[in-house]
């Protein structure tokens, strides 16, 4: 379900950059909603509802689920409305081995290259893990791995990141009660990610980057996660 203060959010955006065009805005919003799980899989928006709520023309808002359906996220059902796309478990297993990758990798060459102001970030992002917020936790947990790729130095990891950012965000929202159950756990890993990036172990910091993969293929977490099964 979209926020009533959503509306405020679209305004802000058009004023930061009146150039961009409404409908990529209201996109943009609705991404993020997805994104999050504020609008989850099977979900369904009318163009006239979303319009009136983000205090846009259905012309935009119709723009903007043209763009959705295009990059896969929503799919036409009816008249005048998207439904938010499935992960499908296939799907979160592919996105789940390219994290394995791009994650050990990051943490191989941050190791070798971070500075004392990426180790501080990340100490910051460990501390905002919470066992009573789970959508504080989700945040730091993604921010986290970004404060990686980015203290690789390696503008082409940020560009595989965000070429996967849709899925790889969205896969983590989805999965975010199962990771409710497992967040001593979460922390524990990140701190041996952290500890082995701290004192420049490279080889150390690949084999705890990718240990801490394996959380995301437990039984416990795709069973409570939801995805379609096709």
């Amino acid at each position: 379900m979209l926020e009533t203060d959503v509306r405020l959010t679209i305004e802000q955006k058009h004023d930061e950059n009146p150039f961009i065009p409404l409908y990529t805005i209201v996109s943009e919003v609705l991404k993020e909603a997805i994104f999050k799980c504020i609008v989850c899989p099977g979900e369904r928006l009318k163009e006239l509802e979303v319009a009136e709520i983000m205090g846009v023309s259905r012309s935009t808002v119709r723009r903007a689920f043209e763009t959705l359906v295009m990059e896969g996220l929503a799919l036409r059902r009816y008249s005048g409305g998207i439904e938010v796309a499935p992960m499908v478990k296939k799907s979160y297993l592919n996105i789940t081995e390219i994290r394995a990758m791009l994650d050990s990798y990051s943490a191989r060459l941050t190791a070798a290259r971070r500075t004392k102001q990426d180790l501080a970030e990340m100490k910051k992002y460990i501390d905002m893990l919470s066992d009573d917020n789970i959508e504080q936790s989700s945040v730091a947990d993604n921010e986290f791995h970004w404060t990686i790729y980015v203290a690789t130095g390696n503008p082409y990891i940020l560009r595989v990141y965000e070429e996967f950012n849709v899925e790889i965000i969205r896969s983590r929202y989805l999965t975010a009660s199962g990771i409710a159950s497992m967040l001593k756990r979460v922390r524990k890993e990140h701190i041996e990610i952290y500890d082995a990036i701290n004192r420049q172990d490279i080889e150390g910091a690949a084999k705890a980057a990718m240990e801490h993969t394996r959380i995301l293929l437990e039984p416990e977490l795709i069973e409570l996660s939801e995805f379609d099964e096709t």
